[in-house]
């Protein structure tokens, strides 16, 4: 993915992460009364099918920020086996701990496919 691009994802995401909180608080409010006006009721609606038009937009995201939290924590922890592997007593006693995570992470990614 190009840079351009990760900076357009990043920038997506801050925008929902202000945009989306208070549009689904106002939805729970709609859907919790008995009874609406029709003013309620069109506002109501054009939340709903905002939230369900940003739907694939968040999808995108958790699926991009996903992967690079992947990416960050494979690295980080070949990082780490290396220098546990020179003799580093610190990232032994680290590698010790993430091992069996990393392992157990392994085996879900390959459940998921």
């Amino acid at each position: 993915m190009k840079k351009s691009d990760k900076e357009k994802l990043r920038a997506i995401s801050e925008d929902l992460s202000k945009i989306l909180p208070p549009m689904l608080e106002k939805v729970r409010h709609y859907a919790t009364m008995s009874n609406r006006t029709p003013d309620e009721e069109k506002e109501y609606r054009e939340l709903i099918d905002l939230v369900v038009r940003a739907k694939p937009a968040i999808s995108m995201l958790k699926d991009y920020f996903d992967n690079e939290i992947n990416l960050n924590a494979t690295a980080y922890y070949y990082s780490i086996k290396q220098k546990a592997e020179d003799g580093d007593p610190k990232a032994k006693e680290i590698i010790s701990e993430l091992a069996p995570l990393y392992e157990q992470a392994l085996l879900e990614q390959m459940d998921k496919n």
